[in-house]
């Protein structure tokens, strides 16, 4: 049953119920060649920002198993992220934040505390 308020917005559940990589894969099927990311005058269509994420899952799937576990992903706030992000999700795994602008120690209480594993990507 739908809510009163998903109706209102016209939101199906079965939108709702979807992944963030299936959801980000319809809009690159919908809209592969528009931009998916303006930032500092640059600019990524959602099939690169796709082919970017695609690249960063098959990468950490080489690297690690295919258990769901946390990553640690240490970036400023970019379309590397972005693509980091995706790439993580897709590749069934789930990303700790971590923000640059904190001190070595508690990134390292960070990482401690969540046993995010550390995959060095070199294309990033």
């Amino acid at each position: 049953m739908v809510s009163k308020a998903m109706a209102t917005n016209n939101i199906g559940v079965e939108i709702l119920e979807q992944s963030i990589p299936e959801r980000f894969q319809t809009q690159v099927l919908q809209h592969g060649s528009r931009p998916a990311i303006i930032f500092q005058g640059r600019s990524l269509t959602y099939n690169e920002l796709n082919r970017w994420s695609n690249q960063i899952a098959r990468a950490i799937l080489d690297r690690r198993n295919t258990v769901a576990e946390p990553i640690a992903l240490l970036f400023a706030t970019e379309p590397a992220m972005i693509a980091a992000m995706l790439g993580v999700l897709k590749a069934g795994k789930f990303y700790v934040p971590l923000d640059i602008s904190l001190p070595e120690s508690r990134l390292s209480l960070i990482l401690k505390d969540s046993k995010a594993k550390l995959v060095r990507l070199r294309f990033l």
